[in-house]
């Protein structure tokens, strides 16, 4: 028998009882049911189930389904709140000029997980430890060709032991710059290759629609930076006369490829090659030409 006290009155034995049984669906709680709880209700009382079995059913439904996101790990809460603070993070940054920023997931996403890839030009070092402060290990940055904090290559350079490529034969083609190149620390810039055809056909030159130069150290020929970003694979191929010369489009870019140097090549005296690919014959470098990289 339970008792229980309420002040001022008590009520004893089976005046009170208490049940763990659940109650049965009362007429005002289906009309507010949804539809396929009501034609659940009707399959299963037509199966003669009772109207205890089916409260019961329904709520073991509900546990089966909600359970899983009760129990979500701390860690997924975690990123799901670290995602909502990066993207406004990542928007900011995405307006800002010159954008520091050369890949990031899409903030109006909502299906993000950590660790979120984050690229960042080679002279954004600021904003990417704001971000690693910040997001710790949740950003897995890199800034130009390195990995930030670390500073370690973010992808394997080349081949080893492939055999550089040879300079282009003076007999047949010259090639020189299109002016003065001077480019600050950690940037890119846009200039052009000036070709000249000293053959009796025509030299075709084929890339992916602009040549790509390599920083090299003018007095070894080895290699210290470039660009590090996506290359788009459609393919562009320049037609260089007998005895004429042709600008062919030129990137050049101070990512870093040596984590000794930093994250940008340093300010200095350096030089440049660029891979000229004629569509028939063998590929070739121009020789080293001048680049000024400024802070």
């Amino acid at each position: 028998m339970l008792s229980c006290h309420v002040p001022g009155r008590s009520i004893d034995g089976p005046q009170l009882q208490l049940s763990a049984q659940p109650a049965a669906p009362e007429p005002a709680q289906m009309k507010c049911a949804t539809a396929p709880t009501r034609d659940y209700v009707a399959r299963r009382t037509a199966e003669g189930k009772t109207k205890t079995e089916i409260p019961r059913r329904l709520q073991r439904y509900v546990a089966r389904e909600a359970c899983p996101c009760l129990r979500a790990p701390a860690a997924s809460i975690g990123s799901m709140a670290a995602w909502d603070d990066l993207k406004i993070v990542l928007a900011r940054l995405a307006d800002q000029d010159p954008r520091p920023l050369t890949q990031w997931p899409e903030p109006q996403s909502e299906d993000q997980r950590p660790p979120f890839q984050i690229g960042l030009a080679a002279w954004a070092t600021a904003a990417a430890e704001e971000l690693h402060q910040r997001f710790g290990r949740d950003a897995a940055l890199t800034v130009g060709a390195l990995r930030y904090p670390q500073r370690v290559p973010s992808r394997p350079a080349g081949q080893p032991g492939r055999t550089p490529l040879p300079v282009i034969d003076p007999a047949e083609a010259r090639a020189g710059l299109d002016g003065a190149l001077s480019i600050r620390s950690g940037f890119t810039a846009h200039h052009g290759l000036l070709v000249t055809n000293l053959t009796s056909r025509d030299l075709l030159i084929s890339s992916s629609g602009t040549l790509i130069a390599e920083v090299v150290d003018p007095a070894t020929g080895a290699v210290v930076g470039g660009y590090s970003g996506f290359v788009f694979a459609m393919r562009r191929t320049f037609t260089v006369a007998p005895a004429q010369t042709a600008r062919i489009p030129l990137l050049v870019a101070t990512d870093s490829f040596v984590p000794e140097l930093g994250y940008a090549v340093p300010p200095g005296q350096w030089g440049i090659q660029a891979t000229l690919d004629p569509a028939a014959g063998h590929a070739g470098r121009t020789p080293i030409l001048p680049l000024t990289i400024t802070i």
